[in-house]
């Protein structure tokens, strides 16, 4: 989990820069954003986990830059491994336009699914705040689920895909 304003929970501090595992009765920090140099004017606002290492996919609403002094784009995503952050996938180089954010993701697989923060045209189809887009490198981008009655305007945020069959720890 991560808070959009700060927090305490638990007699635990939270920013938005962390991120903590709630088991229905405690709170427990996985990632205290500050000391590992996520900036006070960035949130997460989009986060998973890839199931083939375990590290952390995170989204950021605005540019970010993160040490080791790489920027990311709000339509980047950022890997932390647990002691660096690389680059997972760029949102520009798949063809995401300026000015769209990635605010919800998760992954299965070789495939990225997301939502955005306002309605986007990617190659021929436009995709609203109510879709969720898959990205495959093979595939380029495609409807995943949309939500015929999704409130107009109303961003899909902090979703969470449920595990494939077998992968339910």
């Amino acid at each position: 989990v991560s808070v959009s304003s700060p927090a305490t929970l638990g007699g635990i501090d939270f920013t938005p820069q962390d991120v903590f595992l709630f088991d229905g009765v405690n709170y427990t920090m996985l990632l205290q954003g500050k000391s590992v140099g996520i900036p006070d004017y960035a949130m997460i606002d989009g986060l998973a986990v890839d199931e083939a290492t375990g590290s952390y996919i995170l989204s950021f609403d605005v540019p970010v830059n993160l040490p080791p002094g790489t920027e990311y784009g709000p339509s980047d995503l950022a890997r932390w491994n647990g002691s660096a952050f690389s680059l997972f996938w760029s949102g520009a180089a798949a063809g995401i336009p300026d000015g769209v954010n990635v605010i919800g993701v998760d992954v299965r697989g070789n495939d990225i699914v997301m939502s955005f923060d306002i309605p986007v045209t990617l190659g021929v189809t436009e995709y609203t705040t109510a879709d969720h887009v898959k990205w495959n490198s093979v595939g380029g981008f495609s409807l995943y689920e949309t939500d015929v009655a999704w409130p107009p305007g109303t961003q899909a945020r902090g979703f969470c895909l449920s595990p494939g069959p077998g992968g339910v720890p």
